[in-house]
């Protein structure tokens, strides 16, 4: 009985030695691309943000030349004016101080910024007072005889 149990366990009256013993090879990844996934339709998009374009204009009111703080150290920039307050009309002039400060482009750092009065040396708020006298005399209206 053992033996017929045997060669019903071997088919074809092979041996069991005979057998070819092959591993599992699981079947070849598939591969998708990123938009095919059965979402239901949804997406991942990315959006670039809109680039503001912003024109930017710097008057310039002196040469560059060195500015001295109060403490002897030495700037070498141009005054600017700066921007006309909102509402104000087109022919009005630039202010050249606001709020107690001026505004240097200092051309070391190619950069703009705004530098207190009371910091600079008396000689150069001097030479800043003479810009305000000269912008005030220019403004005014010119009488006809």
């Amino acid at each position: 009985m053992k033996r017929w149990m045997l060669l019903w366990a071997i088919p074809f009256g092979l041996a069991a030695q005979d057998f070819p013993v092959t591993p599992h090879v699981p079947p070849a990844f598939e591969t998708r691309d990123v938009g095919e996934v059965n979402d239901g339709g949804a997406s991942i998009t990315r959006t670039r943000p809109q680039t503001k374009t912003r024109k930017i204009t710097y008057i310039a009111v002196s040469g560059i030349r060195d500015w001295r703080n109060t403490g002897g150290q030495v700037i070498q920039a141009s005054m600017l004016a700066f921007d006309p307050p909102p509402g104000a009309s087109k022919d009005a002039a630039l202010p050249l101080v606001r709020e107690g400060r001026i505004r240097l482009w200092i051309e070391e750092r190619k950069k703009v910024t705004e530098y207190p009065l009371a910091k600079l040396s008396s000689q150069d708020r001097e030479f800043v007072n003479q810009l305000l006298e000269a912008q005030k005399t220019a403004s005014k209206p010119v009488e006809k005889e």
